[in-house]
């Protein structure tokens, strides 16, 4: 997981209709709370702010950190990491928020402020409120993207690779906690960042190419990757952590030998961290 901003086809403030979400991303069930297509396989759209939170039997949280917890998908029974839930989970996409807007009853489609880009960093599973406290929820934890945050290798480290390595050890988890607070997410995943593209140097841990281009800054780009999806708890450690280009970040969300590629990876990394604490 990464970071880095989209291009988003939507603009920050500006109504917009379920129908003209779902025409932009390519397709999805626009009854639905999460809508998500063909077009933009890597977005998905989330809606809050409607029925779906008197139906879900738990109203979607907006937290003082700027982090929301949203409520996922199943107006009966238990939900579980399914369908429009999955694609909700999937690293691989940036979520797009958009909070239902407070418009004029005689407004003929409903509409929805889109409110911006997020990422889920974890869920957590709770018993529902009144008609459905015998059913089991997820509640997804979103933190917004910050556009000011690069996943370049700094160009000038104030620390050395070694005191960043124990760093980055001291803040990883064997499983990521189901809900951190948005500093505690940022702090560790900061700290496992920067080691690992420090760790990478400018080359592809994958592909073993040199990064694709420099920053404004004069810094190498590559992308830290998570090998074990965080929002289903996986672990946030250095030895599931790579940094690798963009077009392998790709492949290892949407190719067509995902688990070959994160075995191979994976395999790389124990090596390479091996070396290195000899």
């Amino acid at each position: 997981m990464s970071d880095t901003c989209v291009d988003s086809p939507f603009e920050l403030g500006v109504a917009y209709s379920k129908k003209d979400v779902g025409a932009t991303l390519g397709g999805g069930n626009l009854q639905s709370g999460i809508v998500y297509g063909k077009n933009r396989p890597d977005l998905v759209a989330i809606f809050t702010g409607g029925r779906h939170s008197t139906v879900s039997g738990y109203p979607d949280d907006w937290l003082s950190d700027g982090s929301i917890r949203y409520c996922g998908q199943g107006s009966r029974g238990d939900q579980k990491i399914a369908g429009a839930n999955k694609v909700l989970a999937d690293p691989a996409r940036t979520v797009l928020v958009f909070k239902r807007a407070d418009l004029e009853a005689r407004a003929r489609e409903k509409l929805y402020h889109f409110i911006g880009e997020y990422l889920v960093v974890g869920h957590e599973v709770i018993s529902g409120l009144e008609s459905r406290k015998s059913d089991k929820l997820l509640i997804f934890l979103l933190a917004p993207v910050k556009k000011s945050i690069t996943s370049a290798i700094p160009s000038k480290l104030s620390l050395d690779l070694h005191a960043l390595r124990a760093r980055a050890i001291s803040a990883s988890r064997d499983r990521v906690p189901p809900k951190p607070t948005l500093t505690q997410y940022r702090e560790r995943s900061r700290a496992i960042r920067e080691y690992v593209l420090a760790r990478a140097s400018g080359i592809c841990e994958r592909c073993l190419r040199p990064a694709p281009f420099k920053t404004a800054a004069g810094s190498p780009y590559l992308e830290a990757h998570h090998t074990r999806r965080l929002a289903d708890d996986g672990p946030d450690d250095i030895l599931f952590v790579a940094g690798i280009c963009a077009n392998c970040h790709r492949e290892a969300h949407l190719g067509i030998s995902k688990d070959n590629f994160r075995q191979e990876l994976e395999k790389r990394i124990a090596d390479k961290e091996r070396r290195d604490s000899e």
